[in-house]
C-alpha cells in the first residue's frame, strides 16, 4: 500500500516531457496542454490536442476582421494562432490573439523566435492547458496578472461554454460580463460577440 508506482505518480520534469507539449511558463511554473498526458501514453497525437475548434478558429478571424475594418492598420499590427510571447525569464505564453503597436514590435523584432515585446490587448479564448492542482480560473488569473505585469494594456479572455468575457483592463478593476454586450476592444472601438455569431448564423450551443 505504500509503493504504488503508477505513471501519473512519476515527477513530470523525470517523463522527459518535450518542449512543444508546453502551452504557458508563468514565473518557472509549465502548464501543459490539456491532454498532453494521452500523448505521452500514444493515446492521442500532439496535433490532436493543440488544435482548436471550429468556433473557436471563427473567434480569431472575427477579431481579425475587427482589426481590419475598425482599428488603424499603421498604429497596431495583429498575430494569431498560437503566437510566443517572451516576456521575461521564465516566462513564455502562448497568445491566441494579440494586437501590438507597430512602434514597438517593429519589423526587426518578426523573426523565427518568440515576439519579445508585450502586445497592448491579449485576448483568449478558453484554456487549453491541463491546469494540474489549479481550478481554471486560477491559472486564468495567473495568466491574466503576468500580462497585465509586463505591461499589456488590456486582456480579454472569452469562454465559450459560459458565454462569458473577462475584461482586465491595465489598473482597473476587472469584470466579467455577458458575450451578449458591447465590449471595447481599442480606441473607443467595440465588438458585439452575440450579435456577430447571431449574423453569422452561428448557434454557440449547438
Amino acid at each position: 500500500m505504500t509503493r504504488q508506482a503508477t505513471t501519473a505518480q512519476v515527477p513530470e520534469k523525470k517523463r522527459n516531457i518535450p518542449d512543444y507539449l508546453i502551452r504557458d511558463e508563468i514565473d518557472g511554473e509549465l502548464f501543459y496542454y490539456r491532454g498532453y498526458q494521452d500523448v505521452l501514453n500514444n493515446k492521442k497525437t500532439a496535433e490532436e490536442i493543440m488544435a482548436c475548434s471550429g468556433l473557436q478558429a471563427w473567434f480569431i478571424t472575427f477579431f481579425m476582421g475587427v482589426y481590419f475594418k475598425k482599428l488603424d492598420q499603421n498604429r497596431y499590427y495583429p498575430l494569431a494562432g498560437e503566437v510566443g510571447n517572451h516576456l521575461s525569464k521564465k516566462n513564455n505564453l502562448g497568445l491566441d490573439f494579440a494586437l501590438f503597436e507597430t512602434s514597438v514590435l517593429t519589423a526587426d523584432k518578426i523573426n523565427t523566435h518568440f515576439v519579445d515585446v508585450p502586445p497592448v490587448v491579449s485576448i483568449e479564448i478558453d484554456t487549453q492547458v491541463d491546469t494540474n492542482q489549479l481550478v481554471d480560473m486560477d491559472y486564468v488569473h495567473k495568466k491574466v496578472k503576468k500580462l497585465l505585469n509586463s505591461g499589456v494594456q488590456k486582456v480579454l479572455w472569452i469562454f465559450t461554454l459560459t458565454q462569458r468575457v473577462l475584461i482586465a483592463p491595465q489598473g482597473q478593476d476587472w469584470l466579467n460580463v455577458d458575450w451578449n454586450r458591447d465590449i471595447e476592444l481599442l480606441d473607443g472601438y467595440t465588438f458585439n460577440i452575440g450579435k456577430a455569431l447571431a449574423e453569422a448564423g452561428i448557434n454557440p450551443d449547438a
